[in-house]
């Protein structure tokens, strides 16, 4: 979104935007909260979070270091669709609607906006497509998968084996990302575990065999 973006709307963002300091559970916005600001993610993550009647939970997106959350303010006077929650000591820099007309009137920045809405709506696409038709197996092998190939190519092309994925923090954040339950959760990587596909490292996994993980990727219900 910033990376090449001239430097007199860079100095704009910053000269406006103020930062807020989140503690882990903070809340950056709530869910039907006004559509006034965008804020972006100098450290740690924040989570958009969907809470069921009963409590069940979903994260839809997990947005780090660099990341804009809450891009649909520039061009939605709606209220927010979900909430968004800081998980771990983690710090922003929250614009204000009232800053927006400056950059929406450069084409530049409505070009930018305009692919990162197409890219989310994207990703929003695949979560639903993987919610809806792939099994639990599959879900939680696609959610690594995305993972290890954001790291191969920083490694050698031909890895297949000993591949260090981080975890998030608790399970419970992790079954969210997958829509399951935390039991659920635990016993499919437990039988994972037990077939030797896995090994659990504190918080990393270590993947003992990825062209098992993507076979088991392309298992549907």
């Amino acid at each position: 979104m910033f990376g090449d973006l001239p430097e007199t709307l860079l100095d704009y963002i910053l000269q406006h935007a103020q930062e807020r300091a989140l503690r882990d559970k903070d809340l950056l916005y709530l869910k039907h909260s006004p559509n006034e600001f965008v804020a972006i993610v100098l450290q740690g993550f924040i989570h958009t979070l969907h809470t069921s009647a009963d409590g069940r939970e979903l994260i839809s997106g997990r947005f780090g270091p660099g990341a804009l959350v809450g891009e649909t303010a520039f061009i939605d006077d709606d209220v927010r669709s979900a909430s968004a929650i800081a998980y771990g000591e983690t710090r922003t820099l929250v614009l204000a609607k009232r800053h927006f007309p400056f950059l929406l009137a450069e084409p530049v920045f409505l070009l930018h906006i305009t692919r990162l809405l197409a890219h989310r709506l994207k990703q929003s696409t695949h979560l639903i497509e993987s919610m809806c038709l792939n099994n639990l197996e599959a879900r939680l092998a696609l959610y690594f998968l995305s993972i290890i190939d954001q790291q191969l190519p920083a490694n050698t092309p031909n890895v297949t084996r000993d591949i260090l994925v981080p975890m998030p923090p608790t399970q419970g954040i992790l079954a969210a990302m997958i829509n399951v339950s935390r039991p659920k959760l635990n016993a499919q990587l437990r039988s994972w575990q037990k077939a030797g596909l896995i090994t659990l490292k504190n918080d990393h996994l270590q993947l003992n065999d990825l062209p098992q993980l993507r076979l088991k990727a392309r298992t549907t219900m």
